[in-house]
């Protein structure tokens, strides 16, 4: 691979400041699609920029045999992260390139796949050894957008039709290479408490007692069937026994946790209590609160949200009404590895990193993945490419060279003939 080219490019890629709640993210985000449509356009690929919630995205193709298979690659380029930290030692926006490693804003996140990914392609097409075609979703959204991005991949579903998706949209497990083998679902909604007797209810109080309800007194959330077929987190385990046959004792011992199964969870991320009037000294007689919850495995979103409103009639007084306001609601992916790309793909992996890939379960829910598999491509491969150790979102990013080329060599060896 050429990574003199691969450099020069991540080293432009980087000094676009698309930090999501940046008051320049339109102006760097309209940079960032312009350069990359031209890039495209310069290599032979057909290109349609589109405005998703005023975000640009870019859907570029190459289709070179329509008898071959088509590969979607998606990335996105915004990042997290408003401000930048002081810690960092050199300017986050100007790509510093060390003997072992790499330090720049989105190095580590998701602009050096979306890099490796695009140098791999054009490399393999200049010298006629690409086996697939190939279409690349840029998203300038996937934190800012959300359920309009679902839309969008409704409505282009025949434009974007693939036989297998690459994403990296996470990071892996520790310094291993890592597969995802499920996202959790997620059900992002509000809670409205309001008082409409006469009764005077402080409803800001009764909210403090609501949400406490939601958990029982060993944390577990306390919504009718909420465990329901609901795998239990493993741990591989070191077994030892002590004593003589007649008598002795067992220690086990954890050694190592599974990735693959993690626990639902539900979070409060924010109450807001309202008074009559301005400047009330009244109890408050409306209160909003917000929750996140993350499903796993067998759960579904319809079935939580019906528990959450058996429990509601059993919790809440009746001199109060309660209203839930669902924003976003989808249900956990399974990403299949039984499949022939798939399949492919952890072949390599094995082989050039002398290890089969860890398997883990995406901490972080997307709704967008879920759209992505069930509209566009049945067959979503999901590799994290960033490391646990490479200080995702955190001052002082980095990425280890040594990585860049396993990766390379591996997707040159997925994609060529």
């Amino acid at each position: 691979m050429n990574f003199t080219a691969y450099y020069e490019f991540l080293k432009e890629y980087v000094s676009f400041q698309t930090l999501q709640d940046s008051v320049n993210f339109q102006a760097e985000a309209e940079k960032t699609i312009k350069r990359l449509g031209k890039v495209f356009l310069k290599n032979g690929f057909e290109t349609q920029e589109y405005l998703v919630n005023d975000i640009p995205l870019l859907v570029s193709k190459f289709v070179h045999n329509k008898n071959l298979p088509t590969g979607l690659i998606y990335t996105h380029y915004d990042m997290l992260m408003p401000e930048i930290s002081s810690e960092w030692k050199n300017n986050p926006f100007n790509l510093y390139l060390g003997k072992e490693e790499i330090i720049g804003k989105g190095v580590a996140e998701n602009k050096w796949p979306f890099c490796i990914y695009l140098t791999t392609i054009l490399e393999l097409i200049k010298e006629d050894k690409l086996w697939y075609n190939v279409i690349f979703l840029v998203d300038g959204g996937q934190y800012r957008v959300g359920t309009s991005l679902t839309e969008f991949l409704q409505q282009h579903k025949e434009e974007l039709r693939s036989d297998f998706c690459f994403c990296s949209t996470d990071c892996g497990v520790g310094e291993e290479v890592t597969i995802e083998t499920w996202q959790r679902g997620g059900i992002n909604f509000d809670l409205v408490l309001s008082d409409v007797g006469e009764s005077s209810q402080n409803t800001i109080l009764e909210m403090s007692k609501l949400l406490a309800k939601c958990y029982t007194f060993n944390n577990a959330i306390a919504i009718p069937y909420f465990y329901y077929n609901v795998e239990k987190p493993q741990k591989t385990a070191e077994v030892k026994r002590y004593g003589t046959n007649l008598e002795y004792r067992t220690i086990t011992k954890s050694t190592k946790p599974d990735y693959t199964i993690l626990d639902p969870t539900l979070e409060i991320t924010g109450i807001i209590s309202l008074p009559t009037f301005e400047k009330s000294t009244l109890a408050p007689r409306k209160t909003i609160a917000n929750l996140q919850l993350s499903i796993v495995n067998n759960q579904t979103a319809n079935e939580i949200i019906a528990g959450l409103h058996q429990r509601l009639k059993l919790v809440v007084p009746r001199d109060l009404k309660t209203e839930l306001i669902i924003h976003e609601a989808f249900n956990p992916s399974k990403f299949s590895l039984n499949n022939f790309y798939t399949q492919k793909a952890l072949t390599l992996l094995k082989k050039l990193f002398n290890q089969s890939p860890e398997k883990k379960q995406k901490e972080r829910w997307i709704k967008m993945l879920e759209s992505l598999q069930t509209t566009i491509c049945s067959t979503v491969i999901a590799l994290p490419m960033a490391q646990s150790t490479d200080h995702l979102w955190e001052a002082n990013e980095c990425l280890k060279n040594e990585w860049i080329a396993m990766m390379a060599d591996f997707l040159r060896h997925f994609f060529e003939k």
